[in-house]
């Protein structure tokens, strides 16, 4: 799937009483203005969001939230997660959830690191444009997808998913989920491709801001951050530095632990 904008043709006709549609019944037509065009609009608008955002240097959490905002006005959607990874092993070390719930974490890490599957984020990450629609990468058989029939619809209740890999420097710094449920529309090739004109954008602000938060936490530093994980996968014991950096990754005492514990 190319990057570059992909225009869709679409048909609008305002039909009167046995009267055959004329031109002048297509307002997009008779404004002159096209869906390629409108497309461009949008993905100049999303550009100038997310480089705003970029340029701002805020921490990481602001970004990572903000980002997820502007990238739902543009591509709207149901649920969704933003996540950062780390670069050298691909492995997801905080999340931004908009309406997913924690306690499947499990089955995410379980779909993602155990499972062949389509549109793993480790093989998106090798594409020139990192991004895919299990719609469309499944020849519009989703159902070939494990993911699709034991967790996105069971248990998201989700019919409809769209994945990105943000890299910056070749190496994958963020990634992103999205989904829609089953009455909804797929996720459009000029979508996806929305998305990808601006994943090395979105790579390069998640790159700065980690980069701004780990100098920080250097100077910070409260002891050892210890945490022994019985064979539940729940906590037995954490030191003071330890609870801190699990609230960081989106844990807390006596909870399920979060996905980027449950991704090593």
């Amino acid at each position: 799937m190319s990057c570059a904008a992909i225009p869709e043709i679409w048909v609008l006709a305002v039909r009167r009483r046995s009267a055959t549609p004329r031109r002048r019944d297509f307002p997009l037509a008779r404004r002159g203005t096209s869906m390629a065009s409108m497309s461009a609009a949008r993905a100049e608008r999303l550009q100038r969001s997310l480089s705003s955002l970029v340029r701002s240097g805020g921490p990481l959490d602001s970004f990572a939230w903000d980002a997820l905002d502007v990238l739902g006005r543009a591509v709207p959607h149901d649920l969704g997660c933003l996540a950062t990874t780390d670069p050298a092993t691909g492995l997801v070390t905080r999340t931004f959830k908009v309406g997913l719930p924690d306690h499947l974490d499990s089955e995410v890490a379980r779909f993602e690191y155990e499972v062949d599957d389509v549109n793993l984020f480790r093989d998106l990450v090798h594409r020139p444009c990192p991004v895919g629609v299990l719609d469309v990468d499944t020849g519009g058989r989703p159902e070939r997808s494990a993911r699709w029939r034991e967790l996105l619809v069971p248990q998201f209740g989700q019919a409809h998913e769209l994945r990105s890999v943000f890299r910056s420097g070749g190496a994958g710094w963020g990634l992103l989920a999205v989904f829609r449920p089953s009455g909804a529309a797929g996720f459009s090739p000029d979508e996806a491709a929305l998305v990808g004109s601006v994943a090395t954008l979105i790579g390069s602000g998640l790159r700065a801001a980690l980069v701004a938060s780990t100098a920080s936490d250097a100077g910070s530093s409260t002891g050892p951050a210890v945490l022994v994980v019985g064979a539940d996968d729940r906590l037995a014991q954490l030191t003071a530095a330890g609870e801190r950096r699990l609230a960081e990754l989106g844990g807390a005492p006596g909870s399920v632990l979060p996905l980027p514990l449950l991704s090593v």
